[in-house]
């Protein structure tokens, strides 16, 4: 019951879902050839600089992300200014940028993986001298 506390009523159900197949690992986490054959992730940027992560992940994966997430995504202790307001969904959001910036910061990422903090802006010398005028950024945006 002190789980319960930790989300929305409006996503109880899926949590309950959630902690009955965790708590009890049977032969549903252990990965199949189906979960093999459609794992995929993608990530897409959109033109105001939000993106989109989706995909379900396989029964492995799915394990891992929830060790790294759960305790980055709980809600903050009460204080002066009452409990943390952060829905569920922007508490995980909070929690995947957090996830994000430790494992740049951590030093563990490939030498071509993990820049943080890099913006890299194509514009004309004139665009630059006079502040002026529109930039492509790496990504094909403007």
């Amino acid at each position: 019951m002190a789980e319960a506390a930790r989300f929305d009523p409006s996503v109880w159900p899926g949590s309950a879902a959630t902690c009955s197949t965790g708590s009890t690992p049977t032969a549903r986490w252990a990965a199949t050839p189906e979960h093999e054959r459609r794992r995929t992730a993608t990530l897409t940027c959109r033109r105001d600089g939000s993106g989109d992560l989706r995909r379900p992940p396989a029964p492995a994966a799915l394990a891992q992300w929830q060790a790294v997430l759960d305790p980055l995504a709980a809600p903050k202790p009460s204080d002066a200014d009452g409990p943390d307001p952060r829905t569920p969904g922007q508490r995980m959001h909070d929690a995947l940028t957090d996830a994000a910036g430790r494992l740049l910061a951590s030093g563990e990422l490939p030498p071509s993986g993990g820049t943080p903090a890099s913006v890299l802006l194509t514009m004309s010398l004139d665009q630059l001298e006079t502040r002026t005028g529109q930039v492509t950024t790496a990504h094909g945006g403007t």
